[in-house]
């Protein structure tokens, strides 16, 4: 360590070689004495978070903007804390503050369209996610969730990808908007020209590992199977600890039939980051295809897949009153044109809202209505080793929840969620269909998203009903069978990862 490094450099220093409980240790006295500057405060904070005490380094900003409150980067940095504990209102609050002193970056605008977003307000949203990236073309994080939005809001593919296309051909941009822009244009049903782009970009930058795996996934899905194989080999060796390069390899193994050479690079992923849910998904198909124990103990379907009726939240006289409220206020924020471009979704639309923050009362008491059932389901699992029980403690919060509303023929692609840990589908209303006895609408479990060999098809199905909650591991292949009529199915989603 450089002796002539200023205190905050020696913190960023720290950090930046992977030692943030150093950094902690060294900025901890310094920070806590009266006249620390708002630097020395912001690099604490800055190690806080780096060691995931992020409500630590939250409390760390807050004091900072109350110490210095004519300082626009304190405020810069309470928004950007709040966020990190999911306090839109104050974020949004902190970015104004930061605002009227004169703060005028694109990664401020950015915090502040996040927000926006999330409190509901997509057009301001989308407004200030446009001077962010007026401000800085290049700004990849800005440009994506721009994209993003305006796909959704308008299912216009030219009209998503500019500010991307803009971006890419400014001075040090990120290869993630091409990804993206890739995403969005076979959301369109443009794949040629999504395969085009990214065998081009790969062909101009054939060291990027995200951009080989992305490369060798179109050449999966067109069926090139050995020139996919190829370049997901390629991502794993320009980065070895990336765990997509590792499941990507996974799954053009299993296209093939390759299932030990499956489970040996689902397993490598695991190694690398056991909280990522598509290694062990990908680790049961491997096992399902071996006929080996391990597929059945991850798959577990009558431990692990459970449905909850809910209680009658307290204010309403009956469950059908309460659902035809939850309808009602969920139909109000269906305003997307468009799914995400990058989730599963086929003839429907998501919210984008966080409905954490909705001040209705019928979504509001949606969530004192799950608690039950997801206590529920952690005492019925137990303890154990595997990837579900052993993570139990008893103790769970929200990380993400939406809401999908699909449409004739609508359903949800075969899929896992890789950073839940507990995953679930609540049914508000649904089509007469699902009653015919053919499972359209219901959802199923244990079926990847395209063929391996062996084929491997659906080896569970859940009957929806409305007012029920279904309950099961993120790792496991689920989706939903496409209905036929006019009616329409209402449902909410959410993640639960342990406290």
């Amino acid at each position: 360590m450089n002796s002539g490094q200023s205190p905050v450099q020696r913190i960023y220093d720290l950090i930046e070689k992977g030692r943030p409980k150093d950094a902690v240790a060294l900025a901890a006295p310094m920070a806590s004495r009266i006249d620390a500057s708002h630097a020395l405060r912001a690099a604490y904070a800055a190690a806080l978070k780096a060691v995931g005490r992020t409500k630590d380094a939250y409390d760390v900003q807050r004091g900072s903007s109350r110490a210095f409150p004519n300082d626009r980067i304190a405020w810069h940095n309470l928004a950007a804390a709040a966020v990190d504990v999911d306090n839109p209102r104050e974020a949004k609050a902190a970015a104004e503050k930061a605002f009227a002193l004169g703060l005028d970056a694109p990664e401020t605008w950015t915090i502040y369209g996040r927000v926006l977003i999330a409190l509901g307000d997509t057009a301001g949203g989308q407004a200030a996610l446009e001077k962010a990236v007026a401000r800085a073309p290049g700004h990849a994080v800005a440009a994506v969730l721009l994209a993003k939005l305006i796909w959704m809001r308008t299912a216009d593919a030219d009209a998503a990808v500019a500010p991307l296309r803009n971006g890419i051909n400014s001075p040090g941009a990120d290869l993630s908007m091409v990804l993206v822009e890739a995403k969005i244009l076979e959301a369109a049903g443009r794949t040629g020209e999504a395969s085009d782009l990214l065998e081009g970009w790969t062909q101009g930058y054939p060291n990027d590992a995200m951009l080989a795996r992305a490369t060798g996934q179109a050449r999966m899905e067109r069926g090139e199977l050995p020139g996919a194989e190829w370049m997901m080999r390629r991502a794993v060796s320009l980065d070895p600890r990336l765990t997509a390069a590792y499941v990507g390899l996974a799954s053009v193994l299993m296209a093939q039939g390759k299932a030990e050479e499956a489970l040996a690079a689902a397993k490598a992923a695991a190694e690398i980051d056991p909280g990522d849910q598509s290694t062990w998904g990908w680790i049961a198909t491997a096992a399902r295809a071996l006929d080996l124990p391990q597929h059945r103990e991850l798959y577990d379907y009558d431990a692990f897949v459970r449905p909850y009726r809910i209680e009658t939240p307290e204010g309403w006289p009956s469950l059908e009153a309460y659902l035809a409220d939850l309808d009602a206020a969920l139909s109000r924020i269906h305003t997307m044109r468009a799914a995400p471009s990058d989730q599963t979704l086929r003839a429907g639309i998501q919210t984008i809202d966080d409905l954490a923050q909705s001040q209705d009362p019928a979504i509001k008491a949606f969530f004192r209505a799950i608690d039950k059932p997801i206590r529920a389901y952690m005492a019925e699992m137990g303890q154990g080793n595997d990837p579900l029980r052993s993570r139990n403690t008893g103790q769970y919060r929200i990380s993400d929840i939406w809401s999908v509303l699909l449409r004739e023929q609508g359903f949800h692609v075969d899929h896992f969620h890789p950073r839940g840990w507990i995953s679930s589908a609540f049914y508000v209303s649904l089509p007469p269909i699902v009653d015919d006895g053919k499972h359209e609408g219901w959802i199923e479990f244990g079926q990847p998203p395209f063929a391996v060999q062996p084929p491997q098809p659906p080896e569970r199905f859940v009957r929806p009903e409305p007012g029920t909650l279904v309950l099961f591991p993120s790792y496991m292949w689920h989706g939903t069978v496409p209905f036929e009529g006019s009616d329409r199915r209402l449902t909410i989603a959410f993640d639960a990862v342990p406290a």
